[in-house]
């Protein structure tokens, strides 16, 4: 909604409206595309970055990285018994714990710094920008805990999620 008022009670020009006509059409074509966006980089189902968008991430880290003689760590994470916990509880049950843990990825790794994607079906890669192995060790750590402290209950059933995974 856009609300124009002036302190007069005059009417508008025709020029004045076509310019208010603009710049609506402008706003709502660029909120379009923020959707759109949105939609074209992250997965519908967890919100967490597609492959895609890690590759180009960690491209552009690659590169920071020769320039700069920083540091970076990977990891990537795969939940443990997966296919049982789609074949026992349906794939709306998978679905629930993969949106699980994309929120315990959220809360334990750093807002805008990291980036956290989902890279196959229960597969997430993880990149952190100027952290090394030993912090990266003590996040890993941190995300295998929240795990372990909530199990989840889908439709009475406690799911214990665990996670296996690799540090580079």
């Amino acid at each position: 909604v856009v609300a124009v008022t002036t302190s007069d009670n005059r009417q508008r020009t025709t020029k004045e409206m076509q310019m208010l006509h603009i710049l609506t059409t402008v706003i709502a074509i660029s909120l379009e595309n923020s959707s759109l966006f949105h939609l074209a980089t992250h997965d519908s189902l967890t919100g967490l970055f597609i492959r895609n968008i890690f590759e180009i991430r960690l491209r552009g880290e690659l590169a920071r990285m020769k320039r700069h003689r920083g540091v970076f760590s990977l990891l990537m994470l795969d939940i443990d018994h997966f296919k049982k916990i789609n074949d026992t509880l349906g794939h709306d049950g998978g679905d629930i714990v993969l949106k699980k843990l994309a929120k315990t990825f959220k809360t334990c790794l750093r807002d805008k710094l990291d980036v956290v994607c989902r890279y196959g079906g229960d597969e997430f890669m993880i990149l952190m920008t100027d952290i090394g192995a030993e912090e990266a060790k003590k996040i890993a750590a941190r995300i295998h805990a929240q795990c372990a402290a909530q199990p989840l209950s889908i439709r009475g059933n406690n799911v214990a999620v665990t996670l296996s995974g690799g540090l580079l």
